[in-house]
C-alpha cells in the first residue's frame, strides 16, 4: 500500500526535517559543547560540563534519530521513494547506520572514558583528554551534514524522475 494523498505526504515530510533538524541541530551543538568542555574549562567547569553530553544523547539525539529512521521506514514501504531504489536513499540508509557506533561507541562512550580519565588522572584539556570523543562527534556532524546534503541535492538518475 502506497501512500498518495498530497496532504500525508507533506505532514509526513515536515514532520521528517523536523526531526532530522533536530537530530542535526542537537549534534551540532554537543559538539560545541565538547569543544567548551575540552578547551575553555578548567577541570571543575570540564566535570560539570561533560557529564551532561550523554544526558543530550539520550534525552534529545536518540529519539530524534529513532523518530527519523521510523520515518525513513515509513517513505520506504509506504511511498514511492523505496530502500535502494535510488542510490541516494540507499547511501542514507548507510550513514545512518554508521552513526550508531560512532553514537554509542564513539560520542558517548568516548565522554565516558574521558571523564574516567580525568577523574583518576587530573584534567589536561584538549586533544589529550578528548580527541577519540571530539574525533567522534566530529564525524556525526560531518556524516549528518552529508545527509542533509544528499537530500537537498538528490542526485538525479538517467532516468526521469518525477520525486
Amino acid at each position: 500500500m502506497k501512500l498518495k494523498n498530497a496532504g500525508v505526504l507533506k505532514f509526513l515530510r515536515a514532520f521528517h526535517m523536523v526531526a532530522a533538524g533536530i537530530w542535526f541541530g542537537g549534534v551540532v551543538s554537543i559538539a560545541a559543547l565538547a569543544y567548551i568542555c575540552f578547551f575553555c574549562a578548567d577541570e571543575a567547569g570540564f566535570m560539570a560540563l561533560a557529564p551532561n553530553i550523554p544526558v543530550l544523547y539520550s534525552l534529545c539525539i536518540m529519539p530524534a534519530a529513532v523518530l527519523t529512521a521510523s520515518q525513513g521506514v515509513v517513505y520506504g514501504f509506504f511511498t514511492g521513494w523505496g530502500f535502494i531504489r535510488h542510490k541516494w536513499v540507499l547511501a542514507k540508509w548507510i550513514l545512518t547506520l554508521a552513526l550508531i557506533p560512532l553514537t554509542g561507541i564513539g560520542g558517548i562512550g568516548q565522554m565516558f572514558l574521558a571523564i574516567e580519565k580525568v577523574e583518576r588522572h587530573g584534567f589536561q584539556g584538549g586533544f589529550a583528554d578528548g580527541g577519540a570523543a571530539l574525533l567522534s562527534i566530529g564525524l556525526q556532524v560531518l556524516i549528518l551534514l552529508s545527509m542533509v546534503v544528499i537530500s537537498v541535492y538528490k542526485p538525479k538518475n538517467s532516468k526521469n524522475r518525477k520525486n
